[in-house]
């Protein structure tokens, strides 16, 4: 590996992200992701899912969710040194070093699987309800508001109706639109924390197909309304308010 898909970081006083260079974000593929696993060189079981997104005010690529937590797993202190090497699209290795420039001590490997996705790849399909699904006897919603940093890439849910009706698990979630009929896939997300205290939950991956084929913008609301949840589907009606609307 050479200078080109490297780079290095120093670690500040709170740090919550950590953007990627431009000379290195080609090696990244062409973003259809969401995460990506950071892994410490030669250290079976170092390994973190964080979450990647584009910051609408700058422009730039940024490692966001997970960062806070592998710095404080760590104990990376101000001014250590993380080194970064791009092994893949989806896969980066790193090494750390505390001021004097010595290799720290990694110590025992993180708690495995911190977040949960379904394999599935697809992001939309035909509408095909399952015959057996049963809807839910009454509705239960949320309404998000397209306002936070990184709201064209995934969508925040409230964790105590994830808790209810979604589980601790990711998985695949069909997301309706009145007057469109086929339907959208979106991935469900559970992360937790070192302590496994269930601590977010989302949708990602899939959802930046929704936000583009439903022109969302900056200050959409989108209320999702839980019309089936058993052990085979669960499936969301959406209604879309415009901002300003």
């Amino acid at each position: 590996m050479g200078e080109k898909d490297r780079f290095y970081f120093i670690v500040e006083r709170n740090t919550s992200r950590i953007r990627i260079p431009n000379h290195v974000t080609h090696l990244l593929g062409d973003l259809n992701f969401d995460t990506i696993t950071l892994f410490v060189k030669g250290m079976e079981g170092h390994s973190w899912q964080v979450a990647v997104v584009v910051d609408e005010k700058d422009g730039n690529l940024y490692f966001t969710d997970g960062v806070d937590e592998l710095i404080k797993y760590y104990k990376l202190k101000q001014k250590f040194c993380i080194i970064f090497s791009v092994i893949s699209t989806q896969q980066v290795e790193m090494l750390m070093f505390d001021k004097k420039g010595v290799e720290i001590d990694y110590g025992f490997p993180p708690l495995p699987e911190v977040i949960q996705i379904s394999s599935d790849d697809d992001d939309v399909i035909e509408h095909n309800s399952n015959p057996d699904a049963e809807p839910l006897p009454t509705q239960s919603n949320f309404v998000s508001v397209m306002n936070t940093a990184d709201w064209k890439y995934k969508v925040n849910i409230p964790i105590e109706f994830a808790k209810t009706f979604l589980g601790l698990n990711g998985r695949l979630v069909h997301i309706q639109v009145p007057g469109v009929r086929k339907q959208f896939q979106v991935q469900y997300v559970t992360r937790f924390s070192q302590e496994g205290v269930f601590k977010k939950a989302r949708f990602e991956k899939g959802w930046r197909a929704f936000v583009q084929e439903n022109q969302l913008g900056k200050d959409d609301e989108v209320e999702f309304t839980l019309t089936v949840a058993d052990d085979y589907r669960i499936e969301f009606q959406t209604e879309i308010t415009r901002a300003g609307q």
